[in-house]
């Protein structure tokens, strides 16, 4: 019988990226080949940081624009909530997760995967920023304080999800 693994990938870094690097493309000039929404989106707010502020906007029509650009943002809207639910949901399924792979240590994590399920690891690994969900190196990435709380606020439930998947990576480890 083959042994049946389910994986949990966790993305989310605590400074907040998930749709800096298309942020970006779309400030920078690059040609945009997103969805439509996400163009609508990228026009809206130049950087992450201004999108992130939108969100507690005083102006509502800027406020409704950034809550639609972060649900049409599928880095953005597609977080851990979207695949896992909630903390009670990912202790439900618990005894079906065999790994976690880490995104701050993702290559450790992929070698250590392969080795627990047999298979001999011999890939060279990826430094191509955009194939890892990496911001590039020389991309701004302050976030004011309105922008990290409104981001704290939005990703509450992923926050907690992200917590837990580090506990349970620990535990999954020793």
């Amino acid at each position: 019988m083959k042994p049946h693994f389910s994986l949990c990938v966790i993305r989310l870094k605590y400074s907040f990226p998930v749709f800096t690097v298309d942020c970006v493309k779309a400030s920078h000039g690059i040609t945009f080949r997103g969805r439509p929404d996400e163009a609508v989106a990228f026009a809206a707010f130049q950087t992450p940081d201004t999108l992130a502020e939108g969100l507690s906007a005083v102006d509502s029509k800027v406020r409704r624009l950034a809550e639609f650009s972060m649900q049409s943002i599928p880095h953005a809207s597609r977080c851990l909530h979207f695949f896992l639910n909630s903390v009670p949901a990912l202790r439900q399924y618990r005894s079906r997760i065999s790994f976690i792979l880490r995104q701050a240590c993702l290559d450790d994590d992929i070698e250590r995967f392969f080795s627990k399920i047999g298979i001999q690891y011999c890939h060279d690994p990826i430094h191509d920023d955009a194939i890892r969900h990496r911001n590039p190196v020389d991309m701004d990435r302050a976030l004011s304080p309105t922008a990290m709380r409104n981001l704290k606020d939005w990703y509450k439930t992923d926050l907690e999800i992200y917590s837990e998947c580090i506990a349970l990576s620990s535990e999954i480890i020793a």
